[in-house]
């Protein structure tokens, strides 16, 4: 048997690793981040670094550019899938659990199924590995997900799937060259670019009922010490207690 037999039999399980690890982890990573970001804040962030290093990597490869024909077309996806539909998935989960959001989001693949069917259909098996594919995501998260589900979040899930699976089919059939790292860098820099604009005419109105309620005084803001009848101030004292001396006169 040859070096390069095992070596091919490993990397395609490698790639699916860190495909698992990497996309798997981004429903949680958006959960956290939201504590920091508006949701186009996050578009603009996030993908403004990773457009930077995604062509610079291409770059090093030497991959060829696209052509000029396909640039609006390579820059109306990267709107549509990294832009709305990212957004839409952030936007949803601060409404809804990350678990919840995975769950809905792994309904991806039936998009492309239903989008496809005249042209490419699924056919039997497709559809079973599909259906096993959302149960064993139902499994993995499921146990994990309390609280009860808002409409709007799922809502909004379920279009950023739909909108995936259209952005996705038109790169397909529109975008015929340029390298791939080049190409998702564009992509990217166009989505990031997109939530640079938007942000500050959306950022706050994108904000969900989470963001929204931990900007409520809390218990120990000074506006709250000021209201609770029970918090002591600086002029109560116990009973009983000497009274408070002043400064002392010079």
């Amino acid at each position: 048997m040859s070096p390069a037999a095992p070596r091919s039999n490993v990397l395609p399980w490698l790639a699916y690793a860190v495909c698992a690890v990497v996309w798997g982890s981004t429903y949680f990573a958006i959960a956290v981040a939201l504590e920091s970001f508006p949701p186009y804040g996050m578009v603009a962030v996030r993908f403004g670094a990773a457009s930077i290093l995604t062509l610079g990597v291409g770059r090093l490869f030497r991959e060829p550019w696209p052509s000029r024909t396909e640039l609006p077309h390579l820059a109306l996806v990267g709107i549509l899938l990294l832009g709305i539909c990212n957004a839409l998935i952030v936007w949803s989960e601060t409404r809804v659990s990350s678990g919840v959001a995975a769950v809905l989001a792994a309904l991806t693949p039936a998009w492309f199924g239903i989008l496809t069917a005249r042209t490419e259909p699924l056919g039997v098996r497709g559809w079973i590995g599909t259906g096993l594919g959302l149960a064993g995501v139902v499994v993995l998260v499921g146990p994990g997900t309390t609280g009860g589900v808002d409409l709007a979040g799922v809502a909004a899930i379920l279009l950023a799937t739909a909108l995936w699976a259209v952005g996705t089919l038109h790169h397909r059939r529109h975008v015929k060259g340029g390298g791939a790292l080049t190409n998702a860098g564009l992509e990217m820099l166009a989505a990031a670019l997109f939530g640079t604009v938007l942000r500050p005419s959306v950022g706050a109105s994108c904000a969900g009922p989470s963001r929204r309620k931990r900007s409520w005084p809390s218990a120990t803001s000074p506006s709250s010490a000021r209201a609770s009848p029970t918090r002591p101030t600086s002029t109560s004292r116990r009973p009983g207690a000497p009274p408070a001396r002043g400064p002392t006169p010079t």
